[in-house]
């Protein structure tokens, strides 16, 4: 169900309890950049329409045109407890707000956050609890953007079922370890993809030493397979040496790195191939994912070298080939766990 422009009138006079088979809903708050009437009704007025919806998984909402006005959800009275999958993009909220309403979706299995926040005292009394604020036993698959990813949110966060984490957005000038650790601790024994997104324009790994972080990523994420950075990285040769070697992602079927020379490239690819021979399978053998904005002119020699790594189940990809799906990768690999759970109840 799509809510358009002017059905938001129309909701305000449906009853609680009238969309008994509604299951997925999409609304969109179209905030006027002049105020008066349309402001006044998307971001003020309860809306009851969806209170009884029993059949209720699906939540999308998003904004258009707001000018600094803030949308306050929990003018929303949705069924939060039983959603299992919640989207919030596209708009400017209260934190305090965001984070009632994720405490609220204590079911939610998926969920994705691009918002803009409109700070307040909240954002210290929550750095400050002792407890994590938002704790989602089921959440799998998780994509933040936006402010969510400051600091104090980010250990709001207490997610013990998570295996699909995206992480991106614009306004971050910096990434470490230490920030990310908060959210990526209660996970360590169940994270299988992990992937910084494009747009985050640049990575600092430690300071001076990258390959330190590199390190206590791979190290905090033993079950990791899937590790993607897309944004330029300066990858020091001791960090790739170790995951050559499998001392660190042992698990890694799948790794994003950053502009490496050719025989940079192939040296790490066949000595990882090496290193999972070598140890019988509890290495795993790792596609490539490389920086490049488009795949290399081979010489014979190195074309000979590529040949034989795809022989042996080891693939190059680069950013602009399209053969490469990371999303039904990540997904293909969570309905195959799922599926082997269920059948061994």
């Amino acid at each position: 169900m799509d809510v358009a422009l002017m059905t938001f009138s129309k909701l305000l006079s449906i009853p609680p309890g009238s969309l008994g088979a509604l299951v997925d809903v999409n609304l969109c708050f179209l905030v006027s950049r002049f105020g008066g009437e349309l402001r006044s009704l998307a971001i003020n007025t309860p809306i009851t329409a969806f209170q009884m919806a029993p059949r209720l998984r699906c939540v999308t909402l998003s904004s258009m045109y707001h000018d600094g006005g803030a949308v306050d959800l929990q003018c929303l009275r949705l069924p939060w407890p039983q959603l299992t999958t919640l989207k919030l993009y596209d708009m400017e909220l209260a934190p305090d707000c965001c984070i009632a309403i994720l405490r609220a979706c204590v079911a939610l299995e998926s969920c994705s956050i691009s918002v803009a926040f409109i700070f307040n005292p909240a954002i210290n009394e929550i750095h400050a609890r002792a407890e994590p604020a938002v704790i989602l036993p089921a959440l799998h698959t998780l994509y933040l953007s936006g402010d969510i990813l400051h600091a104090p949110f980010l250990a709001a966060f207490h997610l013990p079922s998570l295996r699909f984490l995206e992480l991106s957005g614009d306004h971050i000038e910096r990434w470490s370890v230490g920030i990310l650790t908060p959210i990526l601790t209660p996970t360590a024994h169940t994270l299988q993809v992990l992937s910084i997104g494009e747009t985050t324009p640049y990575i600092s790994f430690n300071g001076d030493t990258p390959d330190q972080d590199v390190h206590a990523l791979l190290e905090l994420l033993p079950h990791l397979t899937v590790c993607l950075v897309k944004t330029a990285v300066c990858w020091k040769r001791s960090a790739l040496n170790a995951i050559r070697d499998g001392k660190c992602g042992v698990r890694l079927e799948t790794l994003r790195i950053g502009e490496l020379y050719t025989e940079e490239l192939l040296d790490f690819a066949e000595g990882r191939l090496r290193a999972a021979r070598e140890s019988a399978g509890a290495i795993s053998v790792v596609t490539v994912l490389h920086g490049m904005y488009e795949p290399p002119l081979w010489n014979d020699s190195e074309t000979a070298r590529v040949q034989a790594l795809y022989k042996a189940g080891v693939t190059i990809y680069f950013d602009l080939d399209s053969t490469y799906d990371i999303e039904s990768s990540g997904s293909d690999s969570l309905s195959d766990e799922t599926s082997e759970s269920e059948g061994s109840d």
